[in-house]
Formats: structure tokens, C-alpha cells, sequence
């Protein structure tokens, strides 16, 4: 059934749309259409990503934070906490592979890398990552010929830039 109405502006016609698409959903009418799994796979990428970078955020925050223990102790801790956001990250990618093969031709996404994450979210855009993703103050000395001192506090402050 079409009714004719006279609409005065566009704005009208966008609440009259929106008013009917609104009465849809409460009807179900929109329950079970094909082509729905991607938006949902979409979504639940992008849920993922989120709590994986939190998940990244803190344990880099107890890395530059605890205090106690000797700094082997942290690498080590750090290492192992490195494996298992690589193993998360590579189960997300599993998906992300998925969207891609159901979505519609031109929305594509790319798989996520461990690397341009931990760029992304851990460091200043000057300090470079080594493969191993992993950084001693030393490390950090050598790369921008620093004093240990600054070094540390190189480290320090980037821990305090990404939990400001």
C-alpha cells in the first residue's frame, strides 16, 4: 500500500522514512535478512580490537610501572605478555579474513599487525620498534644516543603519554 503525502521539505520526508524504518525494526522486519552476517562480524572485530588495545595499554602500563623485581624479571614478564596478545591478535585476524571474503566488493579492511599496533599506541613516532618488540632502556639509549637518565625517562614519560 503507497499513500501519497505532501512534503513541504526534505526534513519531512527523513523523519517520515525514519519513522517507518523505526516501526520496522520494532516489528522484526528486519530480523534474518541475508547479507547481515558481516555487519555483525564487523562489529564484533571492532569490539575486539578495542579490548585487545586495552588489554595492550596495560600491560605496557605494568611494565614501565612496576618498580619492584630486576628488570629481566619485566622483560620476562613483558615477553610473555607479548605472546599472548600475538595469539589474540592472530585469532581477531582470523576473522578479519572472514569479513573479507563476506563482505560486499570495495569494504575490504586490512589485517591488523603487532608491529604498527604497538607503534601506533606504545611510542612516540621517532622511537622504532625492533622485531622483537621489546625495548631495555639500553636499547632506547642506543637508538637516540641518550644518557641512561634520559633514557629512563624517555620510557617513563611514554607510559605517562598513554595513560594521560
Amino acid at each position: 500500500m503507497f499513500l501519497a503525502f505532501n512534503f513541504r521539505s526534505e526534513t519531512d520526508l527523513a523523519n517520515v522514512v525514519e519513522q517507518r524504518v523505526w516501526h520496522s525494526a520494532l516489528e522484526g522486519d528486519f530480523e534474518n535478512l541475508p547479507g547481515k552476517e558481516w555487519v555483525e562480524l564487523n562489529k564484533e572485530i571492532r569490539s575486539h580490537m578495542e579490548r585487545w588495545r586495552r588489554n595492550l595499554k596495560l600491560c605496557w602500563r605494568r611494565k614501565v610501572n612496576e618498580l619492584s623485581g630486576n628488570e629481566s624479571h619485566r622483560d620476562a614478564l613483558w615477553s610473555a605478555d607479548l605472546k599472548i596478545l600475538e595469539a589474540e591478535l592472530k585469532d581477531i585476524n582470523k576473522k578479519v579474513l572472514h569479513y573479507n571474503l563476506i563482505v560486499p566488493f570495495g569494504r575490504q579492511v586490512y589485517s591488523y599487525s603487532m608491529e604498527e599496533e604497538l607503534q601506533q599506541w606504545l611510542v612516540p613516532r621517532d622511537v622504532v620498534w625492533s622485531h622483537s618488540f621489546t625495548r631495555t632502556c639500553d636499547d632506547l639509549q642506543r637508538i637516540g644516543e641518550r644518557t641512561s637518565n634520559e633514557a629512563l625517562h624517555l620510557s617513563l614519560s611514554m607510559g605517562a603519554w598513554l595513560f594521560s
